[in-house]
């Protein structure tokens, strides 16, 4: 889907009234794998400014917890 095809979707969506958007948004989070899609943009949006971890920092851990 194009940047412009995608501002039109979005552009439509905030222009529905309160009643609509529920709507659409349930019918999002009927589907199992669209929820899950739901989830895992939100949790990445709640966690977009903390700070990473090196990979060798995060594999030494799971190495000393045996999880490795």
């Amino acid at each position: 889907m194009s940047r412009v095809d995608t501002n039109v979707i979005i552009n439509s969506f905030q222009s529905l009234p309160k009643k609509e958007k529920k709507k659409i948004i349930d019918k999002l989070l009927e589907d199992e794998r669209l929820r899950e899609d739901v989830i895992d943009i939100v949790k990445s949006l709640l966690r977009e400014k903390e700070r990473s971890i090196p990979y060798s920092k995060v594999r030494g851990e799971l190495k000393r917890a045996g999880k490795l």
